[in-house]
């Protein structure tokens, strides 16, 4: 049909427009948070899982401080894994639907969790008849085991993190900020997890909880409308020397930061009787500040703060604080419901 003649065109409406060339997408305000809902929601059911992987590893070899730690670097290293490869593949491919394929992730790791618990009850099998047949062999069946446990989860969790720059561009939105609010819903779900839900619900009905949340992210991101066609995610912009040397630095952080996280968790197990209740603290108080953190990286860019004198500022923190951490015990004492 012919419009009449001296009437302009409708505007394209909020939730579909079509962005002029080389300008960032423009979407709905009610797209955007539905997507900042489902990147929390997303965080909240990560780090329920980490929780309550690290209690099952505990049960199963019943050194807390080992179950810990193999929890942390199964998870870290499964992350880092999935991160590294999902990059990779993106870099090779445009998706239409970046949504749909965070969605999918996060399906995948609740399917994953559903398998966790009885992966966990044979791995506690096996420990005890190998501990009895070969106890020199034990140590290695605890990392394999849990390795293997959870590495179809961890990975799907590192993958998303690429699929967030896609998400970031097709909906005109910031990598930084779906990394801040994830990771605020992950300080929420692993403080909800460990105080509320564990001792109310129990393990068994924590994980339907955690998976329900799992597969709402991926219904939620299939019936969000679709916003604009993503890229390939580009490569690094850092060369020659730079980028080996960028590379060192995030290394290291990553190192020191995790490090501190085990660190500081068997300082304040003397303070805290639960060692989930201590694990979850500390988790908390290392993503709380993250996503501050990458909340406010906009505004340091704006006014022109350099990132060496934020790691500056980490590391003299990092020294006033431990030995605060050291003696936390004198200041406060807490009895869990479990161990």
């Amino acid at each position: 049909m012919d419009m009449p003649e001296g009437r302009p065109p409708a505007p394209a409406t909020p939730d579909a427009p079509v962005p002029a060339p080389g300008e960032p997408p423009v979407v709905g305000r009610g797209a955007r948070l539905a997507i900042y809902a489902m990147v929390t929601l997303g965080g909240a059911a990560a780090l329920s899982w980490e929780v309550v992987w690290q209690l099952q590893a505990s049960l199963a070899f019943g050194i807390s401080a080992v179950g810990t730690a193999l929890t942390l670097a199964a998870t870290m290293g499964g992350m880092a894994v999935g991160s590294l490869l999902a990059g990779a593949w993106l870099r090779e491919r445009a998706v239409a639907r970046p949504l749909r394929l965070y969605g999918a992730l996060e399906l995948l790791i609740g399917l994953a969790g559903l398998l966790m618990l009885p992966g966990f009850r044979m791995l506690e099998v096996l420990d005890a008849y190998l501990y009895g047949a070969v106890p020199a062999l034990a140590p290695f069946l605890h990392i394999l085991g849990v390795t293997l446990l959870l590495a179809p989860a961890t990975c799907a969790m590192g993958a998303t993190i690429p699929v967030f720059q896609l998400i970031s561009r097709s909906y005109g939105t910031r990598v930084s900020i779906l990394y801040g609010t994830n990771t605020a819903g992950a300080a929420a779900g692993v403080l909800l997890l460990t105080f509320v839900v564990l001792p109310d619900l129990g393990v068994a009905r924590a994980c339907g909880l955690v998976i329900a949340i799992n597969a709402s992210v991926f219904v939620l991101a299939t019936l969000l409308r679709p916003g604009v066609a993503a890229a390939a995610v580009p490569s690094a912009s850092a060369s020659g020397l730079l980028a080996p040397f960028a590379g060192l630095i995030v290394f290291v952080t990553g190192f020191v930061t995790f490090g501190l996280e085990v660190a500081w968790f068997r300082a304040m197990r003397s303070a805290f009787w639960s060692t989930s209740a201590t694990f979850a603290i500390v988790l908390a108080a290392v993503l709380i500040p993250l996503a501050v953190g990458a909340r406010i990286v906009p505004l340091l860019r704006r006014r022109g703060i350099d990132p060496g004198m934020t790691l500056t500022g980490a590391g003299i923190a990092i020294l006033i604080a431990t030995p605060l951490v050291e003696r936390f015990d004198l200041v406060t004492a807490m009895e869990g419901p479990w161990e």
